[in-house]
């Protein structure tokens, strides 16, 4: 590589292609979808940014890493702080997943979080195959009472809606034990409180 000077000019012209192209995309996907789309051009600070202007937003998507070319494993920090500061449901995508396409899961551990995370889950899976996977989180070692109790209670939670709910209990839970309870259930989205431990 060859290091070079960034000049305020150079920068000025690759957002305005950058925005270009991000508008053509918009407005492709709005004659395709039939529904129509704002795009917003901000600036500032990234997450502040993003806080602010999704406060009225039913849903938030952001990109797993700001550098989308880079198998990162681990979340970006802007969308690790906009999830946990948001006060929306937040969605952070990797590039290349399809959403509506890919089996849901769901952490729940009987939190009022989680209780607004398994009906987000819910809604998602409703446009997929009907399938949502709960993974019963439980911070000690297991107990068939108390997995008994959490599934009794997202059972009831989601009593009507007519999915096909598959449980696995998770016991001591951690980031590695939920990663490989990840690895042997077919999930491609994974819905978790805001507030939940695991996401620091």
């Amino acid at each position: 590589g060859v290091a070079s000077p960034i000049e305020a000019s150079s920068l000025e012209a690759s957002i305005r292609t950058q925005t270009r192209r991000l508008r053509e995309t918009v407005n492709a996907l709005a004659v395709r979808s039939g529904i129509p789309i704002a795009l917003h051009v901000k600036r500032g600070r990234v997450t502040e940014e993003i806080l602010a202007a999704a406060i009225e937003a039913d849903l938030m998507l952001i990109g797993w890493s700001s550098a989308p070319t880079q198998q990162r494993r681990r979340i970006g920090t802007t969308a690790r702080a906009v999830a946990r500061q948001s006060h929306r449901p937040v969605l952070i995508l990797r590039q290349g997943t399809v959403v509506l396409s890919s089996p849901v899961s769901v952490v729940f551990d009987g939190s009022s979080g989680s209780e607004r995370a398994m009906l987000t889950a819910a809604d998602l899976a409703m446009t997929d195959s009907s399938r949502l996977t709960v993974l019963l989180a439980m911070p000690g070692e297991s107990d068939e009472t108390e997995s008994a109790v959490l599934r009794a209670r997202a059972t009831a939670l989601l009593a009507g809606r007519g999915l096909d709910l598959r449980f696995r209990t998770l016991a001591g839970i951690t980031c590695s034990r939920l990663g490989l309870a990840l690895a042997e259930t077919p999930a491609g989205v994974l819905v978790i409180a805001s507030d939940n431990p695991l996401l620091v």
